[in-house]
């Protein structure tokens, strides 16, 4: 039978040592989400290369779904209870 259900696991502190990755697509993750808001560029290849690694090995698929941190607006505290926002496009 055909699984029509993906599982997706986000990789984090907990999750991105190579045996335990190893473990978790043994068990039948499908794609691995990493969120690019914590951690460095360093430790990213490193979980990259450990996922496609261990799928070669398994000789299983695995995604790598990479969650990038979209626009936020931060805005300390302000004089006169104004403020103005220059809205720039890059």
């Amino acid at each position: 039978m055909l699984r029509r259900t993906k599982i997706i696991a986000t990789i984090g502190p907990a999750s991105s040592k190579y045996k335990i990755l190893e473990g978790m697509v043994a068990a039948g993750m499908n794609l691995a989400r990493i969120n690019f808001s914590h951690g460095n560029k360093k430790e990213y290849i490193e979980i990259i290369k450990m996922l496609r690694e261990i799928s070669l090995k398994c000789d299983s698929h695995i995604g790598i779904i990479a969650d990038l941190q979209g626009p936020k607006i931060r805005i300390k505290s302000f004089q006169k209870n104004v403020i103005f926002l220059n809205f720039i496009e890059t």
